[in-house]
């Protein structure tokens, strides 16, 4: 669970660098963003070992995650944009960078999950 930890912040800090604007989020708002995250993250730990056939490359992986996560990582991104900012520019901008984001985040996933299954190669 730590390194899904890691995960969450990584993406949290990848996607507060889009937010020119930023303003703190209430403790209400801050739960939100944590619930979304934690089914961000549940989805997907739950998805990637289904997936992950550990012979395509990485980033087909990743590609398949983020599509099988899309509600997810859209629910997080909205509260997340939301807490930080209701300028629409501001915000057109957070959701451009967000999908990158996405992507970088269930990458990293697969290749965390690859690094501690090395044993379980076929």
């Amino acid at each position: 669970m730590k390194k899904y930890a890691t995960i969450t912040l990584m993406f949290v800090f990848v996607i507060g660098c889009a937010t020119t604007t930023a303003t703190t989020p209430t403790p209400q708002q801050e739960k939100v963003i944590d619930e979304a995250g934690a089914e961000l993250v549940q989805c997907l730990k739950k998805n990637i070992v289904s997936v992950d056939d550990k012979m395509s490359d990485a980033s087909t992986i990743a590609k398949s995650l983020t599509s099988l996560c899309h509600r997810q990582f859209y629910n997080y991104n909205q509260v997340y944009a939301q807490s930080k900012n209701t300028d629409p520019d501001v915000q057109w901008m957070f959701h451009k960078k967000a999908k990158e984001a996405n992507f970088e985040l269930a990458l990293t996933c697969v290749l965390q999950y690859r690094n501690s299954n090395k044993g379980d190669r076929k």
